[in-house]
């Protein structure tokens, strides 16, 4: 694991021993969602309104 990241980022071996494996790789597989109005809090969805309310 460490080999390929060093092959393809061209990072020191200090720089690869000073890094968190576990946040780098979930930062790297993380999948951004199809639709960017659309967040997955705590299980929950939730939509950003496209209009605001009749109220406002």
């Amino acid at each position: 694991m460490k080999w390929n990241i060093f092959k393809a980022l061209k990072w020191s071996l200090h720089e690869i021993d000073e890094t968190d494996f576990d946040n780098l790789i979930a930062f790297i597989t993380f999948k951004q969602e199809s639709d960017p109005n659309t967040r997955i809090i705590n299980g929950k969805t939730y939509h950003r309104a496209s209009k605001p309310p009749s109220w406002l």
